[in-house]
């Protein structure tokens, strides 16, 4: 893990992953696949909480995870990030309980 980037520039640089899989990776999969149903997000460890992470921020892609093993709070990788939203935004442990039920 890069030790030297903040707490903030981590975080972006998470959501523009999110953006590559949403607006680039996913596509091309269906494209290849055919498939334009709800898809499987699994994975364990650092995995388990990416996956997580992204099924939790697009209920419309992702219809079931498998999430082995993951940490899902932000503190653990970053300590205290007070009132950073993109910090936040990537700690599920925080943001969940601020989601609607769909």
């Amino acid at each position: 893990m890069n030790t030297s980037k903040s707490a903030h520039d981590k975080a972006k640089a998470h959501n523009q992953y999110d953006k590559y899989l949403v607006h680039e990776f996913i596509p091309l999969v269906r494209h290849e696949s055919q498939w334009d149903g709800k898809m499987i997000a699994t994975g364990c460890s650092m995995g388990g909480f990416h996956s997580m992470l992204f099924a939790l921020r697009h209920p419309d892609i992702i219809g079931l995870t498998i999430s082995q093993s993951g940490v899902y709070d932000a503190r653990y990788f970053t300590g205290e990030f007070g009132s950073d939203i993109a910090t936040y935004e990537n700690s599920p442990i925080d943001f969940l309980w601020n989601m609607s039920d769909p």
